[in-house]
């Protein structure tokens, strides 16, 4: 087997046709490598020796060490790799009119390899010098060169000298963002350069201001470095924001970024879907050198879902969150919804109200979500009623008269029959509570606090014309049904869902979930039930029935759920907890099998998250973490049964561990 294109070119060189066998044994890579080849050209066929290929991990972006990456006299290059999925850049040599060529996704997952001819088109050269405001030439600086329309462009070879500040690149015509970024811990600010347009080769010299180093490191309550944690600068006098370059903290959690001195609002950002709780610093004056070392708590992740009137996906609606133990409203960096209409946002435990408020060009109405308990994990879902809905009014107590705070509002429209959820809302203080709903046939459903006798109610249709009072709404008291759901090996079912149905086409009641112990406690009044548990999803079980369920009196029932046979695997799974029961440590061994973000946490028997193990992206590997026994603040955990949660997208895992001292 030969390689294609070399014999037969038309540079006359079939002599060096290569066996497939013979590349790889020459790079010493070994016969299961995959390898990229063939020929770079210009636009007019020529071939462009001495350019440079560099292989990036698809999944990390890590860079892979790769010999003989570089092109001969012929234009010709071979480079072998473990088979994956790449990006992959050529860089032409320095000193020429050539741009350079990206290709995000290239596939060599499959054994041999693939082929792959280049075509480098030429450039505008953009020259110039980097120095200090009184002239100094200042080396190492980083050019980039950003599309008007977004995306950022490949430019090799795009760091300003050491002598003399001198850089040069090669781009095509057009308007871009150019940012020039010094080495990080340099106490020289970066640039950026908004609409420069280029319709020819251009001199773009710039100085760069000095600054004041803002530095320190980011923690969390047990010592443990928060990286990629991002800062955020605002002037306190007018709230503009201030370029920043260097502003992410490195895996250690150390930051170092030049700024400019006066008086900020300092913002400490962390990347989506991190437990870390932003941080906000409101006064903070830099005249020199600051060192502002942080401690971030880790907090619950709230996955807040905005829904336009007809049910679907709201995007740019705003969430704000205020703490009801403070009344103080939190900073949340990422509170605006995509184009799915959620958002994630880490909090710390407490009883929050949120506010969800839609871009005024939907014609929507804003809604508020009182009493909502922050306690671990949790999905917050809101539909927003169109302006001009009739209001309904009312308040929620128990028999006593007294108010119900917390309650949660459910509404179902029914308009030609067909059922569909709507807002939700939860009481206030006084137990009262305001929604705006559609004209047409609607169905209140009421449900209490979690951890009250109080039973739900669902209240009966009734057709909405205009505003309406319905005044007080009467929960009565109840028994416990309590349910513990576990699998087939008895491990406790994290997330499982209850649905209690009264015999003969009675109402039907969604209950909470279960949580870390697989347990779920709801109030009912007397009377047979049916109850179908429902895993959750990705949890490779099937659901289960039990019927004529008598509740006379407070009462525990355990559900077991099947394993699910023709599920697909897990993207994640444990290998191992040893050893169980522990001392003074345990190790936990965990496959992921497909790259993803996978979260490890702790929770004792009482379902109270105990401390994070590990949280962030993974590569499909095998890893190991280790738990000694210590909560999140560093004290000692006492002995007992104790949770280990593995989650992952669509994979939910728990197994139970036994602590001794």
């Amino acid at each position: 087997m030969t390689l294609r294109g070399i014999r037969g070119s038309r540079f006359g060189v079939a002599r060096i046709a290569i066996p497939v066998a013979a590349v790889l044994w020459s790079f010493g890579v070994t016969a299961r490598a995959a390898c990229l080849s063939g020929f770079v050209r210009d636009r007019s066929g020529r071939p462009v020796p001495g350019g440079d290929l560099d292989f990036f991990d698809f999944e990390t972006g890590s860079k892979i060490s790769t010999s003989g990456d570089g092109t001969d006299v012929f234009g010709f290059y071979s480079v072998c790799v473990h088979p994956g999925v790449y990006r992959v850049t050529f860089a032409p040599p320095p000193g020429t009119r050539l741009l350079g060529n990206e290709f995000s996704h290239v596939d060599l997952s499959a054994a041999g390899g693939r082929e792959m001819d280049v075509v480098l088109d030429q450039g505008r050269v953009v020259t110039g010098a980097v120095r200090t405001a009184d002239g100094v030439a200042l080396g190492g600086v980083d050019v980039d060169v950003d599309r008007a329309s977004g995306g950022r462009l490949f430019t090799p070879n795009d760091k300003s000298d050491a002598t003399s500040g001198a850089y040069a690149i090669v781009i095509p015509d057009g308007t871009y963002r150019f940012r020039f970024t010094p080495p990080r811990g340099a106490p020289w600010q970066g640039l950026q350069l908004d609409a420069v347009a280029i319709t020819g080769d251009q001199t773009l010299d710039v100085n760069l201001q000095p600054g004041a180093l803002l530095y320190g490191r980011l923690r969390d309550e047990v010592g443990r470095p928060q990286g990629s944690v991002e800062l955020d600068l605002r002037r306190r006098e007018d709230g503009t924001r201030v370029f920043l370059v260097n502003k992410s903290a490195d895996s250690n959690g150390d930051y170092a970024v030049a700024v400019p001195r006066g008086a900020f609002e300092v913002r400490f950002v962390p990347p989506r879907g991190s437990r870390a709780v932003a941080a906000r610093i409101d006064n903070l004056t830099i005249d020199d050198d600051t060192r502002l070392d942080l401690v971030l708590v880790n907090g619950f992740l709230v996955t807040a879902v905005a829904l336009d009137s007809a049910g679907a996906p709201l995007e740019d609606a705003d969430v704000k969150a205020v703490q009801e133990s403070s009344g103080l409203e939190l900073f949340l960096p990422h509170d605006e919804t995509g184009a799915n209409g959620r958002t994630q946002l880490a909090l710390p435990p407490d009883l929050y109200s949120f506010r969800l408020e839609p871009p005024d060009e939907k014609g929507l109405d804003e809604i508020e979500l009182r009493g909502i308990p922050v306690t671990r994990d949790t999905l917050l879902a809101a539909w927003l009623p169109s302006r001009g809905w009739p209001h309904v009014r009312g308040r929620v107590v128990d028999q006593s008269g007294k108010a119900v705070v917390g309650a949660m509002v459910h509404v179902l429209a029914i308009p030609g029959g067909g059922a569909r959820s709507l807002p939700i809302l939860g009481t206030n203080a006084s137990g009262a509570f305001d929604l705006a709903l559609p004209r047409g046939v609607c169905e209140l459903r009421v449900t209490p606090p979690r951890g009250t006798r109080l039973v739900a109610q669902r209240l009966l249709p009734a057709t909405v014309t205009g505003d309406a009072v319905l005044g007080d709404i009467v929960l009565e008291s109840g028994f416990l049904f309590e349910a513990r759901v576990t699998n087939e090996l008895g491990v406790p079912v994290l997330g499982a869902s209850l649905r209690f149905a009264v015999p003969g086409g009675g109402a039907e009641l969604d209950t909470a979930e279960t949580d870390a112990s697989g347990i779920a406690i709801v109030a009912l009044s007397p009377a047979l039930y049916d109850v179908t548990v429902t895993p959750p999803a990705g949890a490779a079980l099937s659901s289960t029935t039990l019927t004529g369920i008598e509740v006379r009196a407070d009462i525990a029932v355990e559900f077991v759920l099947q394993l699910n046979g023709n599920s697909t695997p897990p993207l994640t799974s444990f290998q191992s907890l040893a050893p169980n029961p522990f001392r003074r440590a345990i190790e936990i061994g965990v496959a992921v099998h497909t790259p993803a973000l996978v979260s490890i946490d702790l929770y004792d028997a009482a379902g109270r998250r105990v401390r994070t193990l590990a949280h962030g992206e993974q590569t499909a590997s095998n890893f190991t973490c280790a738990w000694d026994g210590s909560r999140e603040d560093g004290g000692p955990a006492p002995a007992g049964v104790y949770f280990v949660v593995l989650r992952a997208p669509a994979t939910t895992d728990t197994r139970k561990i036994l602590l001794l001292r």
